[in-house]
Parts: structure tokens; sequence; C-alpha cells
């Protein structure tokens, strides 16, 4: 850290998603602050990040304290769904989910948690989401939500963060808050550089 003119890398997990919608306002900044670190994004599923060794940081949901695993609270954010625009509705109305039991669903593959959050959530309600379409890329389902395909859930920081012109409703889901953290975990046992923490001040800043 001390070292001048070394350069340096940064190995950070994140799914597709929030890379997409999270990076691309942090790293200018981090660009300016920290010239001589490269940032490798490693993009895959939570449910692969999560056995990956090799990395700095991993943005996901809080993994449970321990003595090989911190965790830094970024954000609270609730599931949205996104469906076709209520003019009346307002922003972020509350609709019950079960009144969606017989629209078609876009949603992610499989390995996604949004998926398996989304099947959790309409299992509660007595129905099982009919799949109209399934995808890897939450911004492809969303686009696909946009064009009349299906409904699809969304995160909260990603319309705040990602989409410019709402032409979707996005609603909360009566009796679901469905309120999740998402947090930065790096291992205990090893150094967090300087890069790190910085990276880590800017995105806390960001969903502030």
């Amino acid at each position: 850290d001390v070292a001048e003119g070394v350069r340096t890398r940064l190995v950070v997990g994140v799914s597709f998603s929030r890379s997409a919608y999270l990076f691309p306002g942090v790293m200018a900044q981090f660009r300016r602050e920290r010239p001589n670190c490269s940032v490798i994004l490693v993009e895959r599923p939570t449910s692969l990040l999560s056995q990956e060794d090799n990395l700095d940081l991993l943005i996901d949901v809080p993994h449970d304290e321990s003595l090989l695993d911190t965790s830094v609270l970024l954000a609270e954010e609730r599931l949205l769904l996104a469906v076709p625009p209520n003019p009346s509705g307002g922003d972020f109305p509350s609709v019950s989910l079960a009144d969606f039991s017989d629209q078609p669903f876009v949603l992610l593959s499989e390995d996604q948690m949004l998926r398996q959050i989304c099947f959790s959530l309409c299992a509660q309600e007595g129905f099982v989401p009919q799949i109209a379409l399934e995808c890897r890329s939450l911004q492809t389902a969303h686009a696909m939500a946009e064009a009349g395909v299906g409904v699809t859930l969304v995160p909260e920081l990603f319309v705040r963060h990602a989409v410019r012109d709402r032409t979707m409703c996005y609603c909360v889901m009566q009796g679901h808050p469905a309120v999740r953290k998402l947090a930065v975990t790096y291992r205990s046992d090893r150094y967090l550089s300087e890069d790190a923490r910085i990276l880590i001040g800017l995105l806390q800043k960001l969903l502030r």
C-alpha cells in the first residue's frame, strides 16, 4: 500500500446483474483514486461465487459472521414485481401477488437466487408461476417484461440505479416485505488492502 508506482489488482465476485448497475457508478471515481489498481470482475451466479477461493471481495447477501468471513453491509433493498403500468398506482404501489397467478412470468435461470425467491413467494400464495421465458440476465428479463412478455421480479436497487425511463409499474407485494440485505464479504484471515477499503467506501456512498 505504501509503495509508489506498484501496480495492484483487486478480484471482485459479483452476479451478472449487480455488476451492470453497481460498478459503472463507482469505477470512474475508483480509477481516479487508485489509478494503479486493476479491477477484475468475476461475474457468475452467486451460488457459484460462494465456492470461489481467489476473491478479494464478494458482493452478495451477508454471510454469517465467522472467523473466516467478515461482511460489511452496503444496503437493504425490497424485491418488487414489475408489471404493466397503472397510471393511478403511484410509485411502488402495493399489490397482491396472488392476483398475478394466471399471468405469465419472465424468470432467471434455475441457478440464480432471484428465481428461487420468486418460486418461494408464489408457493406461499398457493400457485406455481407460469414461465413464459427464462433467461440469465436481469436486464433481459426486465426488457422482456417491458415488451409485454410477462411480469418479473426485480430488486429495488436495480430499479433505482439501472432503469432510466420507467415505463413499468414496480409494486411492493402485500404480505411479503421481501427485504434483503446486500453486503461485501471478505476473508478475515487475509489482509484487506487499501484498494479494497476504498472500493467498499465508494459502494457504500453510492447505495447510501
